[in-house]
């Protein structure tokens, strides 16, 4: 696609949140966060200092409620160089903008980015200095640089995912907990390592992502720490001046006629349903022929969305990594043994029904609740 981004990956996330460092110390875009990062719910009567994991794990309450949208502005370092900021502006469920600027102090709405993501509930956008480049088309789910850290951290605590440094803090007027991951959570969440690599965030009782510190073999490489908070309506960039597509980039159609190997799902209980999707992602040496097909069913409560997907692809070949997080299996009655793992947007359960033959279903929920909701999948009759 241009050299740009395979939105198959990592829907929902296309994430040019920051740079990631090479070991050799430069930096590249670290595209999903599709993959994302940062910012969840709204604080609810938790008092200061008390861990989010605490709060979350255990006793009658479900958790705080996610915001229908946000705002946070962070001033961030990179490895040394001058003090950048990046906004992140998202309106639940499917859309964000998250922009990077090098202004010499917080943006003003004047203010042009130089890199960054928009996300629609349908499309990808990259930011450059030139503007905005229309990527292609992503399957619905949660977008760019939005996460679901408040409801996925028990069960990240449980796999050895992150770890409670028993430290509270106060950041932008809010208070925050700090736990420690390998690396800034983007997609699936990989296993902590050892004591020279690791990624400190400071999370307050909703799961805000209020300040970060990455350490890259023994040296701080990533310093950001939010200067401004808000929980009101958020405006979002408009997209209609974006510069083309590449001729083969992904497509999002409907999928009128739901024609898929997997019978249609009914709705998640207490959600509602949107038109169901047909995802399309052509061979970029071949654009005629197709890497990947597939048919995506959406349901939708107020902030939160889960997700079903079915595609096929070339035998052999999955839309996710066998050791991109740590899965436990799941036993599903109508589609057999799967996986389930945790991402920084949500839990994931995984069919490979093999032959090039899949299902994946994601959620902002907890992994279990997923788990029980997947169960009830059936087959498509022959």
């Amino acid at each position: 696609m241009s050299g740009r981004r395979d939105p198959r990956r990592s829907p929902g996330t296309a994430a040019s949140r920051r740079r990631r460092p090479r070991r050799s110390g430069s930096f590249v875009f670290r595209h999903q966060a599709l993959i994302v990062a940062a910012v969840v719910a709204v604080m609810i009567g938790l008092g200061i200092g008390v861990p989010l994991s605490r709060s979350l794990a255990g006793g009658s309450g479900t958790g705080p409620a996610r915001p229908a949208a946000y705002r946070v502005v962070y001033e961030e370092s990179l490895n040394g160089s001058p003090a950048r900021w990046e906004v992140l502006s998202v309106r639940r469920p499917f859309e964000s903008a998250d922009l990077v600027y090098t202004t010499a102090g917080p943006p003003s709405p004047s203010d042009r980015p130089t890199s960054g993501s928009v996300s629609t509930e349908q499309r990808l956008y990259d930011v450059d200095a030139s503007g905005l480049h229309d990527v292609g088309g992503r399957q619905p789910g949660p977008p760019s640089g939005d996460q679901d850290l408040a409801g996925q951290l028990p069960e990240m605590l449980h796999r050895g995912l992150a770890s409670d440094r028993g430290s509270d803090r106060r950041v932008a007027g809010r208070s925050c907990h700090v736990y420690r991951f390998l690396e800034p959570p983007v997609g699936p969440v990989r296993h902590l390592g050892g004591p020279t690599e690791h990624d400190e965030l400071c999370i307050d009782a909703a799961g805000l992502v209020l300040s970060e510190t990455w350490t890259l073999d023994g040296r701080v490489v990533t310093q950001r720490s939010a200067t401004s908070v808000s929980l009101a309506a958020v405006a979002i960039p408009p997209v209609s001046g974006a510069s083309p597509t590449a001729g083969n980039a992904s497509l999002v159609s409907p999928a009128t006629d739901q024609r898929s190997f997997l019978a249609p799902p009914a709705p998640v209980p207490g959600y509602h349903a949107v038109p169901p999707v047909r995802f399309t992602l052509p061979d970029p040496l071949h654009p005629s022929s197709l890497t990947a097909a597939s048919v995506v069913w959406t349901f939708v409560k107020g902030a939160d969305v889960v997700t079903v997907e079915a595609g096929n692809e070339r035998p052999g070949q999955l839309p996710w990594q066998p050791d991109d997080t740590v899965t436990e299996p799941v036993s599903l009655a109508g589609l057999g043994p799967a996986r389930s793992a945790i991402r920084s947007d949500g839990a994931e359960i995984r069919v490979d029904l093999e032959g090039g033959s899949w299902v994946r279903v994601r959620g902002t929920m907890p992994a279990s609740a997923l788990a029980d909701y997947a169960n009830g999948l059936r087959l498509a009759a022959r």
